[in-house]
């Protein structure tokens, strides 16, 4: 759908678009004023083609069904006639903190105690929609939206699916458990599957994944899932603490018997865990450490013998790194 049909100051129904959120293959999602209760909500708007199935509302109906402080809450759908075209309009709470992914770091992941927030509220929601019967079927940085008190809030129900439905349903590629690339139907464990890559993604380097699609392609990037090779040990930076990498990893086990069994499980992982410190980056792109004093930490790199250097921030060139008081 082209985003010149939607502008600014456009009336759709009862709603006065105000600014563009995102736009995707599925339609686009507008700051709105709705005039009936002056309040500002978020509009999902989609292209209705075809008769109006209740298929098409299935987002909304799901949606409307959560009340709950990490999830997104769906209020209704309208039906609105533009140019001659029908759109559903789906209009849920407006965020103003916006996606996850504004807040990361220049270097694209969070710090330690923010990231591990993040996930125990994404697990805590998850568990209720699937104490609900819904799979969520969508979970990625994008999707996890900043609520009013700081939160963690689970959003997109467009391919959410009940527990007894078995037909085939979109998924987001970059996340697709090996269960489902073998032609299989998703599952409690293959959201538990999407939430170890969010979790990687969000500790390690939001455009980790995207580099290695990039990088192999769709078939490489497949048979790194279908091998469990995706994400391996190596692949996280050394600031990130063994414990939560065996969380991680446990998550996305290649056997779906093998990774945690429930959100809350893999929740309670996260809640046994404290740090006093972590790194995160400075105004000119460079890791920095705080600890629980307050004191900041940065990187020397130290020549070994014979000009060899060891460990790398990159994974090409090796580094030893040196942990210096500023």
């Amino acid at each position: 759908m082209s985003t010149k049909i939607f502008t600014p100051n456009r009336q759709i129904y009862k709603y006065i678009l105000k600014r563009c959120l995102g736009a995707g293959f599925f339609g686009e999602v507008w700051l709105a004023e709705d005039e009936t209760i002056s309040k500002e909500v978020a509009v999902k708007i989609i292209k209705a083609d075809g008769p109006l199935t209740v298929e098409k509302f299935k987002e909304a109906r799901i949606g409307s069904r959560f009340d709950h402080d990490n999830l997104i809450k769906v209020h209704y759908a309208d039906v609105v006639n533009v140019a001659g075209s029908n759109y559903i309009v789906i209009a849920m709470d407006y965020l103003p903190a916006g996606s996850i992914v504004t807040h990361l770091n220049s270097r694209g992941f969070l710090p330690l105690p923010r990231a591990m927030s993040v996930m125990r509220n994404v697990l805590f929601g998850m568990d209720h929609l699937h104490h609900l019967g819904f799979f969520h079927n969508d979970i990625k940085p994008s999707n996890i939206l900043v609520g009013t008190a700081g939160q963690a809030v689970l959003s997109d129900y467009g391919i959410s699916r009940r527990f007894d439905e078995t037909t085939e349903v979109p998924c987001y590629k970059l996340h697709e458990a090996p269960e489902i690339l073998a032609g299989g139907n998703a599952s409690v464990c293959t959201d538990i599957y999407q939430c170890g890559l969010t979790a990687f993604r969000l500790f390690c380097g939001e455009g980790i994944l995207k580099a290695k699609w990039n990088r192999e392609g769709e078939v490489g990037y497949d048979e790194s899932i279908k091998f469990g090779k995706l994400v391996c040990s190596g692949d996280f930076p050394e600031f990130v603490p063994i414990r939560v990498r065996q969380i991680i990893l446990k998550a996305i086990s290649l056997n779906p018997s093998d990774r945690y069994q429930s959100a809350i499980d893999m929740q309670r992982g996260f809640e046994r865990l404290s740090y006093p410190g972590y790194w995160t980056t400075d105004e000119n792109n460079q890791l920095v450490g705080r600890d629980n004093q307050g004191k900041t930490y940065t990187f020397d790199d130290i020549p070994l013998k014979d000009g060899l250097l060891l460990a790398s921030e990159q994974n090409e060139t090796v580094w030893a790194s040196k942990m210096r008081q500023s």
